[in-house]
Formats: C-alpha cells, structure tokens, sequence
C-alpha cells in the first residue's frame, strides 16, 4: 500500500511537467553570423564563464528596409576593457508574455543605467519598456524588454578581437504576412 500511494504521489507531481513537454519552445545556439534564423518562443544561449565581465554599453539600431531592429550588448572584462570571451548569456523570448530576457551571467557591473537604457529604447518600434536588472549576489544582469507585439528573434555572437565582445539581438514584429 505504501508503494502505491507513493507511485501515485510521483505520477501526480509528474503530470503537470508534462504538459510544459507539449509546449514548443526552442532552445538555440547563439549564431556567429547572421542567417535569418528567427525563432518566436523559446532560447538562445552562448558565451562561457570566466573571471567576471561588465556590461559597457547597450545600443540600438532600425531597418527600415528590413523591418528589423537590432539591440547590441557590449561586452568588457571586469574593469570594461576589450576581452576576446563572451560572459555566459541566455535570451529567452516568451511568446505569450510578449517578453524577451537577455541574462548574462557573471557580470561585475554596468556602464549603465536604467534612465539610460529607458531613453534608447523611447523610440522602439518593438519595445514597449525596458527593466534593467543587477544581481549583486549572483553577479547576473538581466535585461528584460517588453514587448509592443508578437515578434521574433534571433541572436548573434560576436567575440571581441580588439574591440569589445558584442551579442546582437535582432528583433522582428509578426505581421499577418509572418504568422504561419
């Protein structure tokens, strides 16, 4: 009796991970070059841990043309300067929520401030508003953008050489056109 009632306990507990199962969320590489590869639910991940990295600087840029808009995260080591790695990083897009989180982990710092971040994206076609985020007990930054629509993503890394290392988000409104 025992038995059973702790195999139903565990059928139980297990029923409502399966249904996160039916849930397609993919779960993606960072790419090193750009090959339109867009998801509309789920992650990309890359960079790898190392000492600790800060986060010297967020841009944003539109295409017009392209109808795309890219968000650029610069990369330093600990004191901002140039590093050839990338910190480890995660950007999610919840497609119900209308949300895209870029978690980067090991980050000692920011250049940056939320009245900056808030000001870049005032003129956003896809950002409704944007939340930067410290975790001085983990050392993470997320940076978390809220969105206007449904869209989709897709990430490039981009390793520094001279420069600072960079992730490349670029972000694309479904239009009935997209929708499949």
């Amino acid at each position: 009796m025992r038995n059973l009632i702790l195999i139903l306990t565990l059928v139980l507990m297990a029923v409502p991970s399966l249904a996160a199962i039916d849930r397609k969320f993919e779960r993606k590489s960072a790419l090193t070059k750009k090959t339109n590869q867009y998801i509309r639910d789920g992650q990309f991940f890359g960079g790898k841990s190392g000492n600790g990295y800060s986060l010297t600087d967020v841009r944003r840029v539109y295409s017009n043309v392209d109808k795309v808009e890219r968000v650029i995260l610069e990369l330093g080591d600990e004191q901002g300067l140039p590093t050839t790695d990338l910190a480890y990083f995660q950007v999610n897009l919840y497609k119900d929520l209308k949300r895209i989180d870029i978690d980067m982990a090991q980050m000692r710092g920011a250049a940056l401030d939320q009245k900056k971040v808030e000001a870049l994206f005032k003129a956003s076609p896809n950002v409704k508003s944007v939340k930067l985020n410290y975790d001085p007990e983990d050392h993470s930054i997320i940076v978390q953008l809220l969105l206007k629509q449904e869209a989709e993503i897709e990430v490039i890394k981009m390793p520094g050489t001279q420069k600072h290392g960079k992730i490349a988000l670029d972000i694309r409104t479904l239009t009935r056109r997209t929708v499949r």
